[in-house]
């Protein structure tokens, strides 16, 4: 039921901690660092912090090396006792944790705990290009004609648990690996090389005006 990932714990399927580590350039505990830190430099007091959304504790267990005191809530039954793990492992002990989430109105949550968990997933994987840190090279799939391969997102099996909208959005994939790239290329296609990926973000405009709001990266979601 449980998965680990350089010593955290999260839920089988989960790839929260794959993406944290992405954008963390290798280190989970780096995850949106600069967003945090900028968040805590306008904090005139740093005695109680508030995580909703607490997800795995993460950014819990980083409020608690600045703050005196840190709630971390998570509605995740399944997510929850991750949480409480990886906050001992990481002895938070001035982090305490609520198994419940905060609205406006007081009920009872019926909804499925998987769907709770394809949305705080979608939060963490779909990234925006200009906040992505791309390999300077990148590999690409064509057709003989030079086309793109242009796939819904529903087509990678990776990416089922998003929700049907995302699913139906037009996608292109970039590799970083040659030898990954020519394992997914077709007897019809070819691999090309694009030697500088800044390339993305100068035609971001010209992709969207084509209905391709996506790209796939390994285990990364790029918006454009």
């Amino acid at each position: 039921m449980y998965q680990e990932l350089d010593g955290w714990q999260t839920i089988k399927g989960d790839i929260c901690l794959k993406s944290a580590k992405k954008q963390g350039m290798g280190q989970i505990e780096e995850y949106q660092n600069l967003e945090l830190q900028t968040a805590i430099s306008h904090c005139a007091q740093l005695r109680v912090a508030v995580d909703i959304g607490a997800h795995v504790g993460i950014t819990a267990f980083r409020l608690s090396q600045s703050f005196e005191f840190v709630h971390a809530f998570e509605v995740n039954t399944n997510l929850f006792p991750c949480l409480q793990k990886n906050l001992d492992w990481k002895k938070c002990h001035n982090v305490t944790t609520h198994p419940v989430g905060i609205g406006e109105k007081e009920k009872e949550d019926i909804n499925n705990n998987f769907d709770i968990d394809n949305n705080l997933q979608k939060d963490l994987s779909s990234v925006p290009i200009n906040e992505v840190n791309l390999p300077s090279i990148v590999y690409m799939i064509v057709d003989k004609e030079i086309e793109l391969e242009v796939k819904y997102l529903k087509e990678y099996p990776d990416w089922q648990f998003l929700a049907k909208d995302e699913l139906n959005r037009k996608t292109i994939a970039i590799y970083s690996n040659l030898k990954v790239a020519k394992r997914f290329c077709k007897k019809e296609q070819k691999v090309i090389k694009v030697p500088n990926s800044n390339v993305f973000r100068i035609v971001s405009p010209l992709l969207q005006s084509r209905g391709i709001t996506r790209i796939v990266s390994e285990d990364q979601l790029i918006a454009l």
